[in-house]
C-alpha cells in the first residue's frame, strides 16, 4: 500500500495526488498534521496539496485554522505562501483575522523575503482593508518604494491592481 508520504514524495501530477486523496480521506487528518509540522519536504507539499482538494470554508480544515495562524511565523516562504493560501479560503473570526493580519504585515514588512509570499501577504491587508477602511492609509505607507524595491517585476505589476 502507497503511504501519504510516498504520494508527497513522488514527482506525479497533481490530478494523480488529489485522486488519491480522494479515494483514501482517511489520511486526511495526516496531510495536515504533515502540513503543520517540520519534516521538509512533505510539510510544504502537504499545504501544497492541501491547497488543491479543499474548497472555500471547507469544514475539514476549520478546526486547523488556528494552528495554521500560529505557525506560520516559523516556515520557510514558499510553505507560508501555501498557508497563506490555505487561510484565504476559510471564513475567519474577529480574533483570528486580527491575528493573521499581524502577521501578514510582517511578512510584508520583511523586504528580504520572497516576492510571491509577500504578494499574499498583502493581498489578505487588502482582502481585510475592505471590511476595514481605516485601515487603508496605513496599507497605502506600505506600498512605498521601501517596501516594493525589492519585488520581482511581476510581483510589481500585480500589486498596482490594488485600489488603495
Amino acid at each position: 500500500m502507497i503511504s501519504l508520504e510516498n504520494i508527497l514524495d513522488r514527482k506525479i501530477s497533481i490530478k494523480n495526488m488529489t485522486e488519491w486523496m480522494e479515494q483514501n480521506p482517511e489520511h486526511f487528518d495526516r496531510l495536515i498534521s504533515l502540513s503543520l509540522g517540520h519534516n521538509k519536504p512533505f510539510n510544504w507539499r502537504a499545504a501544497w496539496l492541501i491547497n488543491h482538494i479543499i474548497k472555500t470554508n471547507d469544514s475539514r480544515i476549520r478546526k486547523y485554522t488556528d494552528s495554521f495562524i500560529d505557525t506560520i511565523d516559523d516556515k520557510n516562504d514558499g510553505h507560508q505562501r501555501e498557508i497563506l493560501k490555505i487561510l484565504f479560503l476559510m471564513k475567519l473570526d474577529e480574533e483570528q483575522e486580527g491575528k493573521l493580519f499581524n502577521k501578514c504585515m510582517d511578512i510584508w514588512e520583511k523586504i528580504g523575503k520572497s516576492s510571491s509570499v509577500r504578494i499574499k501577504a498583502f493581498e489578505f491587508l487588502m482582502k481585510t482593508a475592505s471590511k476595514y477602511p481605516e485601515l487603508k492609509n496605513e496599507l497605502k505607507y506600505l506600498t512605498n518604494v521601501e517596501y516594493t524595491k525589492s519585488l520581482s517585476p511581476g510581483i510589481k505589476k500585480s500589486l498596482q491592481k490594488f485600489q488603495l
